[in-house]
């Protein structure tokens, strides 16, 4: 046997559930669309020269190690153009890979531009 009590409760479930499902079907415009992201390659927020900072030579040296490689040259023949401080949209640092996720928060790092 069923008592009032327990109508009222199975018609708030109901109730609440009626007012979920709107809810949720909302929520999902809010997210990431499926295709790639549009991204700048420049989502630097803030930039300011480096100052003397013991990591700025390791910074260099990585990008020119790096640029040596992708162009086959050697690296005494590249030099540093920059090294700044800057401040990321993301955790891509500005290099956004279509599919991949990045953290979002602001991501304090330094740039090096070589040449």
């Amino acid at each position: 046997m069923r008592m009032l009590g327990d109508v009222r409760c199975n018609t708030l479930n109901i109730s609440r559930a009626a007012l979920a499902v709107p809810v949720m079907l909302s929520s999902l415009g809010c997210g990431s669309t499926a295709g790639p992201r549009a991204t700048n390659t420049e989502e630097i927020i803030s930039e300011s020269p480096a100052p003397s900072d013991p990591t700025r030579p390791q910074v260099a040296q990585g990008a020119i190690a790096d640029l040596a490689v992708r162009l086959a040259i050697a690296a005494s023949d590249i030099e540093v153009v920059r090294v700044e401080e800057a401040v990321w949209r993301d955790g891509s640092i500005g290099c956004a890979q279509p599919g991949r996720m990045y953290t979002q928060a602001l991501v304090r790092g330094q740039r090096a531009r070589v040449g």
